[in-house]
């Protein structure tokens, strides 16, 4: 089996890691293999997740989203507005595709030109 040694570790991280041991009756060493374990699985499961029931759905960051979101940064800065990161991005790929977003922040996103509805109040 493979050993990690975790050096200069904050004292207070090395505390709550005892008393966490100590609640669940182990050793802290086997609380770290525990909670190494335990975010393994939820990996795996978040990725199952994410190809079972998103395949196909989520789309991807490609180039030609950068170039629709870096054409929305320049207009809005020219503009003298700000425009957070995630947003050009998210709008970047809405705007690639000539698709419409569903959002609760639809007057957001149709004020920079994007096709957007609320699916909560549609």
């Amino acid at each position: 089996m493979a050993q990690l040694i975790v050096r200069n570790l904050d004292d207070d991280v090395k505390q709550r890691l005892q008393q966490r041991a100590r609640r669940h009756g182990r050793s802290t060493e086997e609380e770290v293999r525990s909670i190494l374990r335990q975010r393994r699985r939820l990996e795996e499961a978040f990725a199952a997740v994410l190809a079972d029931d998103l395949a196909g759905r989520v789309l991807t960051f490609d180039r030609a989203a950068a170039t629709a979101a870096a054409v929305l940064t320049a207009r809005e800065r020219r503009a003298g507005r700000a425009l957070a990161t995630r947003d050009a991005l998210v709008a970047g790929i809405v705007m690639a595709r000539k698709g419409t977003l569903a959002t609760g922040e639809a007057e957001r996103f149709t004020r920079l030109g994007v096709k957007a509805l609320d699916p909560w109040r549609a």
